[in-house]
């Protein structure tokens, strides 16, 4: 543990390495800039604990292939952005506080199947939306986000319109692609171009989708944090979706 510490900057990329490891607390120190993407792969980890420190820019979607993580806090930051889709993968999770920070967006609805999760703390961001239909959400902490619905004690009713109802099934096209394809691994790629990366994938509904998943043009390793991924866009329909294409799923 090097808990409670002066250690500051950003995480050195040598951590990247430790794939044996299964507990990190960092929390307590002065470590700044990004959550670097290669905690990702750490896939033995199940405690990650990088609160109280000075982490700015968006929760790194390389986080979702953590799927013994058990307990997660990334509380007391400065992050930005909306939460990841990809997080619904992390299946064994059962603490989250991501409170204290400067989240936006609404929660992925995908969120709906952590079944896991006994314990959330989401209070103190700018989240927007409908609290996801899951038992741990409704007796989560979420108070200080203006722009939270539901039902929990504190928030105002969701007013279920059009707009909500078209979120959801974009939040859910996006996350069935993205475990169709295993949060894009390279084994569903099907091509390459100087622009991007087309990826085949067999939906729950039987369809097959080909996804191009374009590069980001950044240098670096602002490159490397935002993993490339800008945008996406699907010739296939889904669920009444014809004229809605996963470029702009991922603006949500």
């Amino acid at each position: 543990m090097l808990n409670g510490n002066q250690l500051w900057g950003p995480i050195p990329s040598e951590f990247g390495s430790l794939t044996d490891i299964e507990y990190l607390d960092l929390s307590t120190n002065k470590f700044s800039e990004s959550i670097p993407g290669i905690f990702g792969n750490l896939l033995n980890l199940y405690y990650l604990n990088l609160s109280n420190n000075k982490f700015g820019h968006e929760i790194p979607f390389q986080l979702g292939k953590l799927v013994h993580m058990s307990q997660l806090d990334l509380s007391h930051n400065s992050l930005e952005g909306k939460i990841p889709s990809e997080m619904s993968s992390m299946q064994s999770l059962e603490k989250l506080n991501i409170s204290h920070n400067n989240l936006s967006g609404l929660i992925p609805t995908n969120f709906d199947g952590m079944h896991g999760l006994y314990d959330i703390d989401i209070t103190y961001n700018q989240l927007q939306g409908p609290i996801p239909n899951n038992k741990a959400f409704q007796n989560a902490r979420v108070e200080e986000n203006d722009g939270l619905c539901g039902n929990v004690g504190g928030l105002k009713p969701c007013n279920h319109s059009v707009e909500y109802k078209q979120t959801s099934k974009l939040a859910k096209m996006y996350g069935d692609i993205m475990k169709a394809t295993n949060v894009f691994d390279v084994i569903y790629c099907i091509g390459m171009g100087g622009q991007g990366s087309v990826y085949k994938a067999k939906l729950p509904s039987g369809s097959i989708v080909e996804v191009k998943k374009f590069h980001q043009e950044l240098d670096g390793e602002e490159a490397s944090q935002a993993g490339g991924m800008l945008s996406f866009q699907t010739a296939s329909s889904y669920g009444g979706l014809d004229d809605i294409t996963l470029e702009q799923l991922i603006t949500i």
